[in-house]
């Protein structure tokens, strides 16, 4: 995903908006005005309708806008706004929305919904592309559509409440205002926070779909592709690099939410293909922070190494990002090339492709490896002995599998479908015992670390973001000529 300076606009217009949500939605949650009332039905007033949907209406609104900008093309997002609100009223007029605490009714609308709301996304491919390309941003649809179940607006709040409850708080975050007579409304910030934030996932989302469309690439390749424009603060670089972290934490602790809240549900298709659709846009999301991280390092002139291992090691990355800024502004930039990048590939294979790094990770997996049998209690010589042997010979598999993908870029793909595997293997089996944290966390490590151990098989953009800006700055001056003598064009 290449970062334009457009780019970078947008997303501090997206930051600006965010806080205006943020303080919109805090008044209607004072207020109680925000949010439909399941205990209390005759709370659900007309001024409540009317401020969610003016609310929701903005926020659509101010998310075309910023996709309009992003791609100079206010026409079509003006449209894709249109059909998202005729939408809305039009579904609301022929299908009533019920509330219920229940599990989803799952009646003819159930289904249609998701299909229905492809619509604005195709109405502004077809007026932007003009083409057949509008329906590769469908592709924009599935992700977010998946994201959605992963990144819900509750999952940052209990993220961070587990978080907290570690060093003994609980809902440290929340406001709470009184209403007297020891009755309190309780809002919590951070909820209010992650919902509004999702706006600004959705415009990286979008920007990184509308350059593989562009681009004419295969997914895959594409995914792989580092962008030669990279982060030129030690501000932007922060709040990128923690903000993503932030982001595949809580994907990683949202889609496993979603998969249990599942075990509660009958079965539902639906349910399964957001699941599919959350796990492929955990891979693009995790493939975008990897490769804007990688653009720092090869303008750095060096390949990912002991640094960018360690900022993606719990606890140890907090002083990988404070070496990382302390020595940003140390080492000039360099102007990225193919030649140059070409050079620095065949620097990362003549050092082995991080072969010390490839020993430090198989001696960590068996140390961890041990530590799971012995916790296990299992001993081959004791009454489970046939326990013993099964989770000894998983072990090993997982021990081979990883020692597969470090020396063997080929184990990729693979390793890829058998951890999503492990997910939908638990929704067939309902139990909630097998769903362990690691198999979200597994897909998002095989992505980052691909970048480190196979830095070789990566691409490199085609045009150059940072040099393209650089030469838009120069001033534009037109050749002079004089008239041709001996019949020839001859420039002063």
């Amino acid at each position: 995903m290449k970062i334009t300076p457009r780019y970078v606009t947008a997303l501090k217009w997206a930051g600006l908006f965010v806080l205006i949500m943020c303080v919109f939605s805090f008044i209607l949650s004072a207020f109680g005005m925000s949010g439909i009332s399941i205990s209390h039905p005759e709370e659900n007033s007309t001024l409540r309708h009317i401020l969610n949907d003016v609310k929701m209406h903005l926020w659509t609104t101010g998310l075309w806008l910023l996709i309009g900008y992003l791609v100079k093309d206010y026409k079509a997002a003006i449209v894709a706004i249109v059909v998202t609100v005729l939408l809305t009223y039009g579904i609301e007029a022929i299908a009533p929305r019920t509330y219920t605490s229940g599990p989803p009714k799952q009646d003819l609308k159930h289904f249609l919904l998701p299909i229905i709301y492809t619509l604005p996304v195709l109405s502004f491919g077809l007026i932007h592309f003009k083409s057949a390309k509008a329906l590769k941003l469908l592709l924009y649809w599935a992700l977010m559509t998946g994201l959605a179940s992963t990144l819900n607006t509750g999952g940052l709040d209990q993220f961070f409440n587990s978080i907290m409850r570690i060093f003994g708080f609980r809902n440290g975050l929340d406001f709470r205002i009184p209403l007297g007579e020891s009755r309190y409304r309780t809002i919590s910030v951070l909820r209010i926070f992650s919902s509004e934030f999702f706006i600004v996932i959705r415009l990286t989302v979008f920007w990184w779909v509308y350059q593989y469309i562009k681009s004419d690439q295969p997914f895959f390749k594409n995914l792989n592709t580092v962008p030669e424009g990279s982060i030129n603060s030690r501000l932007s670089f922060s709040v990128f690099y923690w903000g993503f972290r932030l982001i595949l934490w809580v994907i990683a602790f949202g889609l496993l939410s979603y998969v249990a809240a599942i075990f509660r549900m009958p079965f539902d298709i639906v349910m399964i293909i957001r699941i599919l659709l959350g796990v492929l846009g955990t891979i693009v999301i995790a493939s975008i922070y990897r490769n804007v991280l990688l653009a720092h390092y090869v303008e750095k002139n060096t390949y990912p190494n002991w640094q960018f291992f360690l900022l993606n090691i719990p606890i140890a990355n907090f002083f990988a990002w404070l070496s990382c800024v302390l020595k940003f502004d140390k080492t000039k930039n360099e102007v990225v090339t193919q030649e140059y990048f070409s050079n620095l590939k065949s620097r990362f294979i003549e050092y082995d492709k991080n072969g010390g790094l490839k020993v430090v990770v198989i001696i960590f997996s068996i140390i961890s490896m041990l530590y799971q049998l012995n916790r296990a209690g299992l001993r081959i010589d004791g009454p489970s002995r046939d326990g013993a042997l099964m989770l000894c010979f998983i072990s090993m598999i997982s021990l081979s599998l990883i020692i597969w993908f470090l020396y063997s870029k080929d184990a990729y793909i693979p390793l890829l479908v058998l951890s999503a595997s492990a997910i939908f293997v638990t929704i067939v089996i309902r139990n909630p015992d097998y769903l362990y944290p690691t198999m979200a966390s597994s897909i998002i490590n095989l992505v980052v670390y691909y970048g480190l151990f196979h830095f070789d098989d990566l691409k490199l953009s085609s045009v150059s973001a940072t040099q393209a800006y650089k030469d838009s700055l120069k001033p534009k001056t037109k050749p002079k000529f004089v008239f041709p003598l001996n019949g020839n064009n001859e420039e002063e």
